[in-house]
């Protein structure tokens, strides 16, 4: 639960305009996910979302990526937790993944920045994973399934 919970927090944060945790709150009971204000305050905190100032002036939550401790750890953990295969075809790989988790996976995938991903796109239960070439989908590929043991 908490895992879906979360990935639809960043999906919610990444699709729309959102000011307030009552906002956020609101959205994801619309999803139909009972939580607290607490938890969505811990959510927060663990995704790494933060109020950030827009370029009108005012403020709304996003994803901050800041080099950290443990930082790497946890989206190696998310991908752990969250992928059940891993595949390549040319310059693709394609991970599957537990049903509503695509997004998350990707965000993970995403946030680690690697040079040789030239762009993700997700699915419900899928991800795929656009490399600069087949030798680097096989890199790519052979470092994913190392994190994801």
């Amino acid at each position: 639960m908490k895992t879906h919970r979360q990935e639809l927090i960043l999906k919610l944060i990444k699709e729309n305009r959102i000011e307030t945790q009552e906002d956020l709150a609101l959205r994801i009971k619309n999803a139909g996910i009972k939580t607290t204000q607490a938890t969505i305050s811990r959510d927060l905190r663990e995704l790494e979302i933060e109020k950030v100032l827009d370029k009108n002036g005012g403020t709304r939550y996003a994803v901050v990526t800041k080099p950290g401790v443990g930082t790497t750890a946890k989206y190696e953990k998310l991908l752990a937790d969250t992928v059940r295969s891993i595949d390549y075809a040319v310059n693709l790989v394609v991970l599957k993944c537990y049903v509503g988790m695509g997004n998350a996976a990707g965000a993970a995938v995403d946030a680690m920045d690697w040079e040789d991903i030239v762009g993700t796109i997700a699915g419900d239960d899928t991800l795929l994973i656009i490399t600069k070439s087949e030798a680097k989908a096989i890199e790519v590929c052979k470092r994913l399934q190392e994190l994801s043991r």
